[in-house]
């Protein structure tokens, strides 16, 4: 099984949890960690090494952050830089979450997975827009 933890600043994380927890209900290995105004550096990095230990027993670990280069992803950095178990994914958006923990429990293949949530990710993202129709334009 494949674990994921998210985080990013404020409430970022823990709003995703929320989300997801809203539309499928709790899913078991997925950690959130927020980067709240009084932490520093150093305890998030504290909080990232407990959750990764909570998630010892999984295969591998997606770790999500919501930007490049903020606090968190380069906190995060560090992590998959010396754990080859580890995979950092920035930008991470509820889409991916979602799709991810429907199909974490039946994968191994950790950059399946990270491929996949990167692909659904682009996939959600465009602008709606409305098209007028002919009789609007005659108005």
């Amino acid at each position: 099984m494949i674990g994921i933890i998210v985080t990013g600043h404020g409430n970022f994380a823990s709003g995703l949890e929320s989300n997801l927890n809203l539309i499928i209900g709790n899913v078991d290995n997925i950690i959130a960690i927020d980067f709240e105004k009084s932490d520093s550096p150093d305890s998030l990095e504290s909080k990232i090494d407990n959750a990764i230990e909570k998630l010892s027993n999984c295969s591998g670990i997606i770790l999500f952050t919501d930007l490049l280069n903020g606090t968190p992803f380069n906190v995060a950095i560090k992590k998959a830089v010396s754990n080859q178990k580890i995979r950092l994914v920035y930008g991470v958006n509820a889409a991916m979450l979602l799709e991810l923990s429907t199909k974490m429990s039946f994968s191994d293949s950790l950059d399946d997975m990270v491929n996949e949530a990167i692909e659904t990710g682009k996939q959600q993202i465009g602008l709606f827009t409305v098209k007028k129709s002919i009789e609007e334009d005659e108005l």
